[in-house]
């Protein structure tokens, strides 16, 4: 497992967390939307579901019917774990250091 990827994959979403716990969700789509810096697609698709101010459990039904069975190997998976569960925090307002170590927890099991 390359922790390099996951590692720049768990800071993307603490940025998108600052954001949002400084601006306010709104703000998630005029910082990285427009930007078009959102390398995966899961990751954009939940950030657009929680702009458009959708509900938690809705968010996470929605990302895991989007993603589907694409996601195959033990990296595809956890990647996709790391994603959703990072939106899911964000969503929630989950403080940025708080978020980071949950996320890093994945990585250490």
């Amino acid at each position: 497992m390359d922790k390099n990827n996951f590692t720049s994959l768990i800071q993307t979403i603490c940025r998108l967390s600052v954001i949002a716990r400084e601006s306010g969700l709104l703000a998630l789509d005029e910082e990285w939307g427009e930007r078009g810096e959102i390398e995966d697609a899961l990751l954009e698709y939940g950030l657009s579901l929680i702009v458009d101010g959708m509900f938690g459990e809705t968010v996470r039904e929605m990302m895991e019917a989007k993603a589907g069975d694409t996601y195959k190997t033990t990296e595809e998976l956890l990647r996709k774990k790391i994603v959703i569960e990072g939106i899911m925090l964000i969503h929630d307002g989950e403080p940025t250091e708080s978020l980071k170590e949950k996320l890093c927890s994945y990585l250490d099991g």
